[in-house]
């Protein structure tokens, strides 16, 4: 779990037991933490009704960099 600034937060990932993403989902729901930063796993939703706001945001492929 990561803090800066009475902002708490944690990650989900692919690579994490169910429990361990149950556990990080139920510490959300209860506030515990305020803020979930995943990759795909919860692109269909995540069924907490009081989220506030949700950010997606998709990493580019491929350079698109000057030069290129």
């Amino acid at each position: 779990m990561m803090r800066k600034d009475n902002l708490k937060s944690t990650i989900i990932f692919g690579e994490m037991s169910v429990e361990e993403r149950d556990e990080m989902i139920a510490k959300f729901r209860t506030g515990e933490v305020s803020v979930i930063i995943t990759t795909n796993m919860l692109a269909r939703g995540i069924d907490v009704p009081e989220i506030q706001i949700v950010i997606n945001f998709d990493v580019p492929t491929q350079n698109t960099g000057p030069g290129n």
